[in-house]
């Protein structure tokens, strides 16, 4: 269920202005709706053949709140529902029993607890912080009573980050964006996108560093984007080493 969820985010958060050295802007956390998200399809290109490897499908209630949220590969289908308290997601639940639980300060995810199963008794437990403009820079994972990682965010404006450190796994990302819309910002559920580390605009260099027994493994992708008329993507292509290995479809309501 981690691992799905965890998914979840990397095909939707690694898509986020121009690499800018601006002075940061503060930032408005909910971002007005113009386009809803309804179905984002995954698709692997191997010596030119594709195949599709992941389909999103996601749903909203009379308020235009995501309801829930559908994914569907190869080794089945995974639901998750989400439930809001004065208007803010604070809950996800999963369709193997596992949930994910959020607590708020305003308009801000200050910790979260994520569940394996109804009865877990030891949840895996995150905490974030953000600087003054509401950007997040850090978020905890606190893997026992005196032991955590952290994954660091350097941002530039309109959240953007251009380097993420993730102590906890030892990769560095170094990305560059463009100046359009992130899908992730259009499923309405803007905390928890915020939370799970995605950048405003959309990837179009991510630069990966690896540390491997001391030995750092260096993976370089390019992304290239089509827009509709009210600059969201429609299409993204992932090249590494110049070849097409991958494209997500993206439709929208």
């Amino acid at each position: 269920m981690r691992i799905l969820f965890i998914l979840s985010f990397i095909v939707l958060t690694y898509i986020s202005c121009s690499k800018d050295d601006s002075p940061v802007e503060e930032e408005v956390n909910e971002t007005p709706i113009e386009l809803k998200l309804i179905q984002e399809k995954g698709i692997s290109i191997e010596n030119g053949k594709e195949k599709t490897t992941l389909l999103f499908d996601y749903t909203y209630d009379a308020d235009g709140r995501l309801k829930q949220s559908k994914s569907t590969t190869e080794n089945g289908v995974f639901i998750s529902t989400y439930t809001y308290t004065n208007n803010h997601p604070t809950k996800i639940e999963y369709s193997n029993g596992g949930f994910w639980k959020y607590t708020y300060d305003g308009d801000l995810i200050v910790s979260s607890e994520l569940y394996s199963e109804d009865d877990d008794q030891f949840p895996t437990r995150f905490n974030y912080q953000y600087n003054a403009s509401g950007q997040l820079i850090s978020r905890e994972e606190v893997l026992d009573e005196d032991i955590s990682c952290f994954i660091y965010y350097t941002n530039n404006t309109n959240s953007n980050h251009s380097n993420i450190e993730d102590t906890c796994n030892g990769i560095t990302f170094e990305n560059e964006f463009d100046n359009a819309k992130n899908p992730n910002y259009s499923i309405n559920i803007d905390a928890i996108v915020k939370a799970g580390g995605a950048s405003k605009n959309n990837e179009k260099v991510i630069v990966t560093t690896i540390n491997q027994n001391g030995t750092e493994v260096i993976d370089n992708r390019v992304h290239t984007y089509t827009y509709n008329d009210k600059n969201y993507p429609i299409e993204r292509k992932i090249y590494f080493n110049d070849e097409l290995i991958s494209r997500t479809e993206y439709t929208y309501q």
